[in-house]
């Protein structure tokens, strides 16, 4: 007869045999189920503006970019205007447009745009999306000592007492959580479009202890993304916001050597900009020009000196870049024939204008690559035909061609590179064509170089390609912004 104990352990094996399968396959869904349910509660969430709501890690939060983890180990490169709220399960550290940082959770709050951080220092916190310049993790602010305990940098002067009112709205102290000091680096993202080198440039106090500085407020990024933008072409772009002007004197020299004749020219042309709107922009060119004619074949030489062609261009922000799309810039302007008119019948004179009108259009595309810009562009321009002393002179039309690259050296010179050329179809006159169309081709270096936040110098050299081309041009601008 079976012992008591033998007689159990069959009837549990008997159990184990009738039960087996499902009892596994129970077991591992309820594990799973488990997982996943701890998993959404201690995850970071966003709210997308099309509905979505995403789980995971919040990696970064930049003035360009969300960068976010889900839970499957994907990254996800999010536009910032397209996040509407924020969650996170582990504190964050987050900085504000006025350079103050705090350290805390995240919850939603009742309204879009609008978080509540939770602070161990400030309590509880209503904050805006838009006041906020970065959020990043917590665990970038320690290093680790031999023992591989974290340890808290050296701390900073600690946060003043009195936050900035415009940015958040005090509410319910509800200490949580140990705050981190404030001088708490964050890392740069590689998407955004600033100048690494500026973020992370010590202070003259700190470079004994190979600190970073604080990254720059909103505005200041800005600026740095439009001295970059400088480097291309000015007059195709918009950098000016509703209600900003911008003034600009240059100087230009010019000078073309052939086998028959020598031209040189020296320009000083007045450029006056407008923000109409923040994606629509106008200019005027006003150049006063003095040029010179030397004709080698009977040593004839000539001068002229007065206002040349004036310019009108108006340039539109189409589109702003994201991360697979660039800035998208279309322009149209016109030219006056404010310059000498009769030159165009007259061999071996200097001139100051073409005599025609112009009417031009085109479109440029722009894309950041930080610390870079890319860009290039096509235009069109269309020349009107005009009668001199009975005879119609019809000028072909032209295709302007470029393309370049901007590149940031640090917070204030940048250098571009650019290529640029048109081709002239023929000149027709009294309808019968005349001549060769040409294709001159140049190669331009220019050096912006910004004095302050609202003026910038500009030096630049042209180099012509071919015979067609004029041998070489010297710009230097001047500009300030009011």
């Amino acid at each position: 007869m079976a012992q008591p104990n033998e007689m159990g352990l069959r009837y549990i094996l008997n159990i184990k045999r009738f039960f087996g399968k499902k009892y596994l396959r129970f077991s591992s869904t309820l594990i799973a189920l488990l997982f996943l349910f701890c998993q959404s509660v201690i995850a970071d969430e966003i709210y997308l503006r099309n509905g979505d709501r995403i789980s995971g890690q919040l990696v970064d939060l930049s003035p360009i970019y969300c960068i976010f983890t889900t839970s499957h180990q994907a990254t996800l490169y999010i536009e910032r205007q397209e996040v509407l709220q924020l969650r996170t399960a582990q504190p964050v550290v987050v900085e504000l447009n006025s350079s103050e940082r705090i350290v805390g959770m995240i919850e939603n709050a009742e309204e879009n745009g609008i978080i509540m951080l939770q602070s161990e220092r400030f309590g509880t916190l209503s904050v805006r999306l838009t006041d906020i310049m970065r959020i990043t993790r917590v665990e970038n602010a320690f290093v680790t000592n031999p023992t591989s305990q974290p340890v808290e940098k050296e701390p900073s002067p600690p946060l003043p007492r009195q936050l900035d009112s415009s940015s958040i709205q005090r509410q319910k102290v509800s200490p949580t959580f140990a705050t981190v000091k404030n001088n708490i680096p964050t890392q740069p993202s590689k998407q955004t479009f600033l100048k690494t080198t500026q973020l992370n440039q010590p202070t003259q106090q700190q470079s004994s202890e190979n600190e970073p500085a604080p990254p720059l407020k909103r505005d200041e990024r800005d600026e740095n993304e439009n001295n970059i933008r400088q480097t291309v072409s000015r007059q195709a772009t918009v950098l000016l916001k509703a209600g900003e002007q911008e003034m600009a004197v240059g100087l230009t020299y010019g000078k073309d050597t052939t086998a028959d004749a020598r031209t040189r020219s020296f320009e000083l042309p007045l450029i006056m900009r407008v923000g109409l709107t923040n994606r629509l922009e106008s200019s005027l060119y006003i150049p006063v020009i003095w040029s010179e004619y030397t004709a080698f074949y009977n040593d004839r030489q000539d001068y002229a000196f007065g206002v040349g062609d004036m310019t009108l261009n108006f340039n539109y922000l189409f589109s702003r870049e994201t991360t697979y799309w660039p800035d998208v810039y279309g322009t149209v302007g016109f030219s006056i024939p404010t310059g000498d008119e009769y030159a165009t019948l007259e061999p071996d004179v200097a001139t100051t204008g073409s005599g025609h009108w112009n009417l031009s259009s085109g479109f440029t595309l722009a894309k950041s690559y930080d610390p870079a810009v890319l860009f290039g562009g096509l235009a069109y321009t269309h020349t009107f035909k005009r009668t001199f002393s009975g005879v119609e002179v019809a000028p072909g039309d032209s295709l302007d061609y470029y393309f370049g690259l901007g590149l940031a050296i640090n917070p204030e010179l940048s250098l571009g590179f650019q290529f640029l050329s048109t081709y002239q179809r023929r000149t027709k006159y009294n309808g019968k064509t005349i001549g060769l169309s040409y294709e001159p081709m140049y190669l331009a270096l220019s050096l912006p170089y910004n004095v302050d936040r609202s003026t910038y110098v500009e030096p630049s050299l042209k180099f012509g390609l071919n015979d067609e081309a004029t041998d070489v041009m010297l710009d230097f601008y001047y500009s300030h912004k009011f």
